[in-house]
């Protein structure tokens, strides 16, 4: 996620649970990647989690940046 998107999310993170829970979301996502790709092996059961882990989080930022642009649109009009 770029930096300018992760402070977009943090404008509206407070006055918006489901952002909130989304990213919440990612976060927890995000830290069991790095658990996974931080071992030196992964078995095939492993490597098919982290391809899983990995679509979960970029499904769950598109579906946060879909919701944060629809906010600021409506905070806008």
């Amino acid at each position: 996620m770029e930096a300018n998107d992760r402070e977009r999310i943090y404008r509206v993170l407070e006055s918006n649970r489901l952002i909130k829970k989304l990213y919440e979301e990612h976060v927890d996502l995000d830290s069991q990647v790095e658990a996974l790709e931080r071992r030196t092996y992964l078995t095939a059961r492993e490597q098919l989690e982290l391809k899983r882990l990995k679509r979960a989080k970029l499904q769950g930022v598109d579906r946060i940046m879909a919701l944060v642009n629809e906010v600021q649109s409506d905070a806008t009009q």
